[in-house]
């Protein structure tokens, strides 16, 4: 079973790359609710653990009207359909080491070097698309999220609501969270490690995978990770 992820994973990151491959995913039944259609007014991706689960509740609870977000694919070609396509694209960025061990700790079936190639191969593409969407660091992302949103109304001609992060705005956004949460894995409780807010729980695994990471045989490929993030902020 572990084996059959591992290939899945890497079938999925390969076609990934090029938003010709999204079709094929939309054939997935599991995917094609998440892929951008011709309701779509925005899409909102990044690899995986950088926030994408927070940015896509906040800004839906904030919208009065019905909107359908292109999102949680992880998969450049993902975002480049949706910039040929003129969607108002929003590409989440975190720092590799924090990213990489949070996405094993989710995914413990994928090896660290499936991780690393994951990170460096999404932002190495999508930088060759840079000015075409916004950036929207993940520290921004949690701390003054209406900055981002207000970057896509100004750059896209939009005029979609913001999320101002008051107490009871994050309350409510976390409550939306967990019941996403319960959602994908069909269950009635939340998990400490699969949920998209922080945990102590997650924290506490996250610092052994880090040093996990920072063994001698990942340094190359880490280093590689660190100059596309490096790179893409730039």
């Amino acid at each position: 079973m572990v084996l059959y992820r591992k290939l899945r994973w890497e079938i999925r990151e390969l076609l990934g790359q090029f938003s010709w491959g999204m079709p094929l995913l939309a054939k997935n039944a599991k995917w094609a609710p998440y892929l951008i259609n011709k309701r779509s007014t925005i899409c909102i991706e990044g690899y995986p653990r950088s926030g994408n689960t927070f940015s896509v509740a906040a800004f839906l609870m904030k919208q009065a009207d019905e909107h359908h977000v292109g999102r949680h694919t992880h998969l450049a070609g993902h975002v480049i359909r949706a910039v040929e396509a003129g969607v108002p694209t929003v590409v989440l960025v975190r720092n590799p080491l924090d990213a990489i061990s949070s996405l094993l700790i989710r995914a413990p079936y994928l090896s660290p070097r499936q991780a690393i190639k994951s990170y460096f191969m999404f932002y190495e593409k999508l930088n060759l698309y840079k000015g075409q969407f916004v950036i929207a660091p993940f520290e921004q992302v949690i701390d003054h999220y209406s900055e981002i949103i207000e970057q896509v109304n100004n750059k896209f001609n939009t005029s979609f609501e913001l999320y101002a992060g008051s107490d009871e705005e994050r309350e409510e956004c976390f409550r939306i969270i967990e019941q996403m949460d319960t959602a994908d894995r069909s269950s009635a409780h939340v998990s400490d490690l699969h949920v998209a807010r922080p945990t102590a729980a997650r924290d506490q695994l996250k610092r052994k995978v880090s040093q996990i990471l920072e063994q001698s045989q990942y340094k190359k490929s880490l280093t590689r990770a660190a100059s596309a993030y490096h790179d893409f902020l730039v």
